[in-house]
């Protein structure tokens, strides 16, 4: 039954590989002049330069609503103590003459991809940045989409709190070369981490051949299976939670309780969420 009501979710990566090889060779030979061309031709936004000055970083995080920043501080400091709590330790035995060393090593440098599409996701870059700096991460760069509005002020301010070194305002398969081969602004990384859409995805796998990435991820699908018990709010926040990704966004509530069908629809009506069309 679910089989036949849910769209064909089935996309083939390799469809894009060859569209994304041009501007990853493009950006790997052009350096960037090719960014700024690519991220007019692309974006629609016209660069001086790919790098965010500090004064830029600074006067977009002052905007940022206080009420905002506050939650970002409390979200901060639960996944760095969750990380802090779950990061393995190092190891060894001693037995005889011989000694095994488990050590962990941090990465040194790490590109943090931050998609914005329809909407700016700076929980991403919480998500990635924080376990970076518990693992002892040296370098912290992050490469998100320009607007004509200027930086994301969620973006600066995290960005402020995490110490990274470098915004870059770049977008899509160009961020993803960019970081990964460098060029005359852009550090080249060791590793690039980030959710994105199926371009960025063909691009992480271009250059995985050079760099580390984080995996291939797919669009976002969610199934909840919800009994009489369930608590219809907090359903829905979780069926929101996800919709934000876009309307490729495949969300799926399951039950044996008309009741509860319809208590979590008029949650998703009432909160007003701009995403509620999809779900």
């Amino acid at each position: 039954m679910i089989y036949h009501t849910l769209p064909d979710r089935r996309s083939d990566i390799g469809d894009y590989v060859e569209k994304v090889r041009a501007i990853v060779n493009e950006v790997r030979q052009g350096g960037d002049n090719a960014l700024i061309k690519l991220t007019e031709r692309l974006d629609g936004v016209k660069l001086s330069t790919v790098k965010a000055t500090k004064e830029e970083i600074d006067e977009a995080s002052a905007k940022l609503p206080h009420r905002i920043a506050t939650d970002i501080d409390v979200i901060f400091k639960h996944l760095y103590d969750f990380h802090s709590q779950t990061k393995p330790p190092n190891q060894g035995i001693s037995q005889s003459n011989l000694v095994i060393d488990l050590v962990w090593e941090p990465i040194r440098r790490v590109g943090i991809y931050v998609p914005k599409g329809r909407n700016s996701y700076p929980s991403t870059l919480l998500m990635t940045g924080v376990p970076a700096i518990v693992a002892g991460v040296d370098e912290l760069y992050v490469a998100s989409a320009p607007s004509v509005s200027g930086l994301d002020p969620a973006v600066a301010y995290i960005s402020k709190k995490m110490g990274v070194r470098e915004i870059y305002r770049l977008g899509g398969p160009q961020a993803i070369a960019a970081m990964a081969f460098g060029t005359e602004s852009v550090a080249k990384v060791d590793k690039i981490v980030g959710p994105g859409g199926l371009f960025v995805q063909a691009a992480k796998l271009l250059v995985s051949q050079w760099v580390g990435i984080d995996g291939i991820e797919g669009p976002t699908e969610l199934v909840i299976v919800a009994d009489e018990s369930a608590d219809s709010r907090l359903v829905a926040h979780d069926l929101l939670a996800q919709a934000e990704h876009g309307p490729n966004t495949v969300l799926v509530l399951l039950s044996t309780s008309e009741a509860v069908l319809k208590e979590v629809e008029r949650a998703i009506q009432s909160s007003g969420s701009p995403r509620m069309a999809i779900t």
